[in-house]
């Protein structure tokens, strides 16, 4: 019986692994390189900052300490919220709000599990549909909760635990291939959803969707 419903954020409820993309490469630019979007999507979607910035840096061979890349990465986090905060009129991810109003209904726990910061989700929530989103989710976790990002369990069963609800009674929403495996690792179930990965990364997700309007949630009880 699902009683929780934990949602990844980046391509899940707003579509934003582009910008995450513009932002890391206005920084990779001052460094000297810049990583084509579809190298990004393929190797580091879904990785924290904090894990995916030494191994990009490592990929193309710069050397730096810890506390550049910390630097870096607070550069990159500044970038990201220039782009959200100079935007009008964000949309969430098609039919989330419809999905969300219709699933309270039955479910009442609604949660956030993210590799991106609370700074970054927080800016990013307070301007889709215009914050309307934000009353749903009780609980946020975010990168900087865990000691280890996606693939590893950590920040699902952390979510579980606070919401108390037993993770084999939480369904996942995720549109990567490590936040799948995060997801069930956790013993969690878990949907994939095709807004930033093709199905054929997503095949360890229970169910495959398109959009939410092919989520029928009895369907997964």
């Amino acid at each position: 019986m699902i009683k929780a419903i934990i949602f990844d954020f980046d391509g899940v409820v707003f579509n934003s692994e582009s910008i995450h993309w513009k932002a890391c490469n206005i920084v990779f630019n001052e460094i000297g390189f810049l990583v084509p979007y579809d190298q990004y999507l393929k190797k580091y979607v879904g990785l924290a900052d904090v894990e995916m910035f030494p191994l990009i840096l490592a990929d193309y061979e710069y050397d730096y300490s810890h506390l550049e890349i910390r630097k870096f990465i607070t550069q990159k986090i500044a970038a990201y919220e220039n782009v959200i905060n100079s935007s009008a009129d964000l949309k969430g991810i098609n039919g989330i709000s419809e999905f969300l109003e219709s699933s309270h209904k039955t479910i009442s726990k609604f949660a956030i599990c993210s590799g991106s910061t609370r700074t970054e989700l927080n800016t990013t929530l307070s301007k889709i549909e215009n914050g309307s989103l934000k009353k749903y989710f009780e609980l946020i976790t975010t990168s900087e909760d865990v000691s280890q990002g996606k693939p590893s369990p950590e920040g699902y069963l952390k979510t579980a635990k606070k919401l108390n609800v037993a993770p084999e009674n939480c369904l996942v929403i995720e549109d990567t291939k490590n936040g799948i495996l995060a997801a069930k690792k956790a013993e969690m179930k878990v949907i994939g959803i095709t807004t930033t990965n093709p199905r054929e990364v997503l095949m360890d997700a229970e169910l495959i969707v398109n959009n939410y309007s092919e989520i029928n949630l009895s369907d997964l009880n």
